[in-house]
């Protein structure tokens, strides 16, 4: 409902949501299994809800709900993401910089390597610019100071939105999650540039904030990772693509568009008009040399292994993630889970792991030229 109701259409679906989060909270004890999971999802409840509805005491019982995760006595795979989320509502919707405050310091306590912690600086010295800047013109003086390029990997689809379903119940969520821990752990490893994800387990993120995420690091790359499907032609569809967004897209490439911005609204006029001036801005263009180059190495570096990895070529589209970007951007789609023999490479570690690596060595280059 997070992306299908951006008004308060469904009040009695939210509100009945909240009860059945509230309900099942009192039911699972402190220090329980699966307690921080409910926790988690009731204040992305009531936040959804805070952000649909004049009374703004849901948002504060919200942030209040991520703190008190935080603090559980049990440790939390949701305890980084849910000061984060504090953060947020307190800085942004509620305008509560004291306790904003106190949100960041117990980050810094909990969690002192922390990805968000970059982010909340960054937050908290300059204001992110909403719309795409001419020529992707970031600003001089920090990316002068950082030592490294910035690269984010954006694993598609997670939460209650599992993406493609494949051959023996393969889901895009899980397998892109894996490629980009695999990703992550070979470019510390090679050391070319800070590698940031946009969600670490799985989890729901709308599309909108996987872009934030990456304008707030300054990003000199974002790579969205996705797998592909196709329903009608299982056996004739298979091998890698990398798009660049546009607004111009073949019929072929609209019905995966369709299905990697099933989770938000027809956008209508609106969006063609957006898409418009980013076309016109050359988004496309910037970003081309950096899905020419991915798409080329990595099939070079698959020359030799897993009997060659089939390319499909590089190819625009108009994909929801990639807009409002203020860096270079392409959408990875690494192979079909409907085929039968992507499938079963897909469904082997080793390959993914191999996928990672020529991934990452692709991304170094890139940095490097």
């Amino acid at each position: 409902m997070r992306n299908t109701d951006h008004g308060f259409a469904r009040r009695d679906d939210w509100n009945a949501l909240k009860s059945d989060f509230d309900r099942l909270f009192l039911q699972v004890k402190q220090g329980e299994h699966g307690r921080d999971r409910v926790q988690y999802f009731r204040a992305v409840t009531y936040k959804e809800v805070g952000l649909r509805s004049p009374n703004v005491s849901f948002l504060h019982d919200a942030a209040n709900q991520f703190v008190a995760l935080a603090r559980e006595i049990r440790p939390s795979q949701f305890g980084e993401e849910s000061l984060y989320q504090a953060y947020l509502l307190y800085s942004d919707k509620l305008s509560l910089a004291k306790e904003a405050d106190v949100v960041v310091q117990e980050l810094k306590r909990r969690y002192p390597k922390s990805r968000y912690l970059y982010v909340l600086e960054s937050k908290r010295q300059i204001t992110p610019p909403r719309i795409l800047r001419a020529q992707f013109a970031e600003n001089a003086s920090q990316k002068a100071a950082r030592k490294l390029p910035v690269v984010v990997l954006d694993p598609g689809h997670g939460g209650e939105d599992d993406g493609a379903v494949g051959i023996g119940g393969l889901k895009e969520k899980n397998l892109t999650l894996s490629i980009a821990h695999e990703t992550e752990k070979v470019l510390q490893g090679l050391g070319c540039a800070q590698v940031h994800l946009t969600r670490s387990f799985d989890t729901f993120l709308p599309l909108f904030e996987r872009s934030e995420k990456a304008n707030a690091l300054h990003a000199d790359l974002f790579v969205s990772i996705h797998l592909n499907a196709d329903d009608h032609f299982p056996l004739k569809s298979q091998g890698m693509e990398i798009y660049t967004v546009s607004r111009e897209a073949s019929p072929e490439a609209l019905g995966i568009v369709s299905r990697e911005n099933a989770s938000i609204d027809d956008l209508g006029g609106g969006l063609q008009s957006f898409l418009a001036e980013l076309y016109q801005r050359g988004a496309s263009a910037v970003s081309e040399p950096a899905a020419r180059k991915l798409y080329n190495n990595m099939r070079s570096l698959f020359l030799s292994k897993w009997g060659g990895l089939r390319g499909r070529g590089v190819k625009q589209g108009p994909f929801y993630v990639l807009m409002g970007l203020e860096m270079p951007a392409v959408l990875l789609e690494v192979l079909f889970v409907t085929h039968p023999e992507d499938a079963m490479k897909l469904s082997n570690p080793q390959f993914r792991s191999d996928v990672a690596t020529a991934l990452a060595e692709s991304i170094c280059e890139y940095f490097e030229q």
